[in-house]
């Protein structure tokens, strides 16, 4: 996984993957971007890290943080029960 690194414009790991990638823990949202940006010094230009709910967030909330060198988004939705109807 870590030979790609160096020719990847954009990549999207999950929050077990950064870990994997960063050979480290990831417990909150501060060590996300830290493990984000020394993946971006191997190579990315962009880090968008998923499934951000291990790292000390809400279950009941979809979390994603999306990484430059210079900024980082954090975005926070609740999750939906989605209901479907028949017909």
């Amino acid at each position: 996984m870590r030979h790609g690194l160096p020719a990847s414009d954009i990549i999207a790991p999950n929050l077990v993957e950064l870990e994997i990638l960063c050979e480290h823990a990831v417990n909150n949202v501060e060590e996300a971007v830290l493990a984000a940006r020394e993946l971006i010094a191997q190579g990315p230009q962009i880090v968008l890290v998923k499934h951000l709910a291990r790292a000390g967030y809400s279950r009941d909330r979809f979390e994603m943080l999306l990484v430059t060198a210079d900024e980082a988004w954090h975005i926070s939705r609740p999750l939906v029960d989605l209901v479907c109807a028949s017909r």
